[in-house]
Parts: C-alpha cells; sequence; structure tokens
C-alpha cells in the first residue's frame, strides 16, 4: 500500500479512522487528541504532527479519531487533506483559530464555520471561481449544536479565508509594509458584507471537500479582535484554542454518527 507521501502514514497508522480533525499548528495536536480519548503520536514527517484517538462512545464501543496539524494556508492543508482521504477519511475538520472582525466578538468566543470568502489561490484548483466554498451542512449543524451547548460565547458565519496573514487581513506587514492599494479598505468591506472572521484555510478545505465527495466543517476560536488592536497575547490564544477544541470534542459523537450516514 506504501506510505502517503508528505505525512509518512499508511493505513495501519490510521487504524481505519475516517474522522480527522485538522488544527494548523502541530502543538496544539497533543491537547486536541488528548481531548478526544486516549490517545498517541503515530508520526511527524515535515513538521505534519499525527496523533490516533480513541472516542469512547459506550462500554463497548469506541472508534478511532485521526488529528493532524496541516500547517499554514490553502495549500499546506490540502496536501495534508488529499493524503488523509487518500488513507480512508470520509469527514475532515478543522479545528483552528481566527481573528474577529465582527465587533461582538471577544478572544475565547467560538465560529461555528458556515461559508468562506475565497481571497486565496488553492480552492481554485477544486473548484470555478463562481462555486462558493461551504461545508457539509450536517457536519455543521453537529458543530452549531455543540457550540450551543458549550457555554461559550459563539457565532455561525461566514469568514474570510486569505492566503496572507499580513495584507490580505489588511494588517502592516513587518517587511512588506501598508497593504498593497486594491487591499486597502477590504477588512471594512468585508465586514459591511457580514464576514465575522479572517482565517487562512477554510475556503480550500471547502472546495477539496466539495472536489472529492467527502464532509468537512470548520469550529474556531477567536484569538483576537480586530476592533480592539492587532496584537494576539498569550492569554487571548490560549482562550481562543481552548474554546475550539471544547465545542470539538463536544461534537464528536454527533460527527461520528454521520459517518454511517449516505454519503453528501
Amino acid at each position: 500500500m506504501g506510505l502517503a507521501y508528505h505525512l509518512g502514514l499508511g493505513h495501519p497508522d490510521l487504524a481505519g479512522a475516517e474522522l480527522a480533525l485538522l488544527p494548523g499548528d502541530p502543538g496544539r495536536v497533543p491537547a486536541l487528541a488528548m481531548a478526544v480519548g486516549e490517545a498517541r503520536r503515530i508520526g511527524s514527517h515535515r513538521g505534519f504532527e499525527a496523533w490516533i484517538s480513541w472516542k469512547q462512545l459506550d462500554e463497548e464501543n469506541r472508534l478511532p479519531v485521526a488529528v493532524v496539524a496541516t500547517g499554514i494556508g490553502g495549500p499546506s492543508l490540502t496536501t495534508v487533506a488529499e493524503e488523509l482521504i487518500g488513507l480512508g477519511c470520509k469527514l475532515l475538520v478543522r479545528v483552528g483559530t481566527a481573528g474577529a472582525i465582527a465587533p461582538d466578538l471577544e478572544p475565547g468566543a467560538v465560529v461555528v464555520v458556515t461559508g468562506a470568502a475565497r481571497l486565496e489561490g488553492a480552492s481554485r484548483h477544486y473548484l470555478p471561481p463562481e462555486w462558493p466554498a461551504i461545508p457539509d451542512l450536517e457536519v455543521t449543524e453537529v458543530l452549531l449544536e455543540a457550540a450551543r451547548v458549550s457555554g461559550l460565547p459563539w457565532k455561525a458565519g461566514v469568514v474570510v479565508t486569505s492566503d496572507t496573514f499580513y495584507p490580505g487581513q489588511e494588517r502592516l506587514g513587518p517587511g512588506s509594509g501598508p497593504p498593497a492599494p486594491w487591499l486597502a479598505g477590504t477588512l471594512s468591506l468585508w465586514r459591511e458584507l457580514g464576514a465575522i472572521a479572517y482565517e487562512m484555510e477554510c475556503a480550500a478545505l471547502f472546495a477539496l471537500g466539495t472536489r472529492a465527495r467527502v464532509r468537512t466543517g470548520a469550529v474556531l476560536g477567536i484569538v483576537v479582535s480586530r476592533e480592539k488592536g492587532e496584537e494576539v497575547t498569550p492569554k487571548g490564544l490560549e482562550a481562543g484554542e481552548r474554546g475550539a477544541v471544547g465545542v470539538a470534542a463536544r461534537a464528536l459523537p454527533g460527527l461520528l454518527e454521520l459517518l454511517t450516514s449516505a454519503s453528501p
């Protein structure tokens, strides 16, 4: 069967897992994996930290869940997601972080993503520009219910997926300076249109899911409010990560149940 080229993993490593949780940062993988249940590390090839966890559903039944870091941005995420699909995964959920542009979102709040504006290029390798980047409806409903019962502040809505952290999100780049003229003012435009946060991977994940006919979804923890400043503090980062992990963990029984239903 061979090993996946970038992940360095084979079918036995995933133990039959059909659900994959995808944080960006490899440093977030252990906490997310252990939030699922009994967990062990299965690899870390090219920085793609990978663990397998076991979700105990009842006294007799437990199911494997893969937790794999995707790195930053759509190109890196799609590389990981493509190989996980090749290894048998049928449901992929991004568990990440985002910067809020909706004024009512603070660090520690959770966003359940209903769609992504495609301010990036990776999704165009899967879908024509006219096609929207949207997650699976049933996956999104499961994540919404987990957010509702989490006790955390939460919001559902469209995010803006940007290829860049600085100019695409209208930040002052340490090296590049102010955003180019064609990006100046876009934060206000996205907010006016109803987008609630910036991030860097959702559009690519949803586009790949549509193309590959696998289920996708995303839950994001807010780490900074762009209304109040640009700095991501350690406190804000920790709160956002904790929120996203908590909602994802609550959603697991429902997500695993979807795997027994018909394909999207």
